[in-house]
């Protein structure tokens, strides 16, 4: 009695393998110290508590409703701002388009995972390096036209 490949035979009674003609509680897993009285009468045992998996003990924030205090966000609701940290990058300033870009990514990533807190941390900061962007491109041809209005 093992348990090769993860199904192997339920808790219960079995014939013991140390004891010809006995019998031996299995519990799922290995054999236990129980055995039947020599003259009968013997009930099964109750079965061991499975323990819980750690990865099933506690909820991720991302799963928790904000009346339980997580800090729930729906992925749908998530907009990673990617087109318009590449409309900003080629029209604009190309450092600071490409720090938007790369959060968008970051942020559409945790989209597809499921994450919905950290998809809307990264789209706020894709949306954030993409004004910037915007601002740092706006800037440099008010500057560009001051520059050539006054040396003309």
């Amino acid at each position: 009695m093992s348990d090769q490949g993860g199904s192997g035979p339920q808790a219960g009674w079995y014939p013991d393998p140390e004891v010809p003609g006995g019998q031996r509680y299995w519990d799922g897993a290995q054999w236990g110290e129980q055995r039947p009285p020599e003259g009968g009468g013997w009930q099964q045992p109750p079965p061991a508590p499975t323990p819980t998996p750690s990865w099933q003990q506690s909820t991720p924030a991302w799963q928790s409703s904000p009346a339980q205090g997580g800090g729930y966000t729906p992925v749908n609701d998530v907009d990673p701002w990617l087109w318009q940290s590449i409309v900003a990058t080629v029209l604009c300033c190309l450092p600071f388009g490409i720090v938007g870009i790369v959060k968008s990514s970051q942020a559409r990533s945790a989209m597809d995972m499921g994450n919905g807190v950290v998809a809307k941390q990264r789209a706020d900061e894709a949306r954030t390096w993409t004004l910037v962007s915007v601002g740092a491109g706006l800037l440099a041809w008010v500057l560009w036209f001051g520059f050539v209005v006054s040396f003309a």
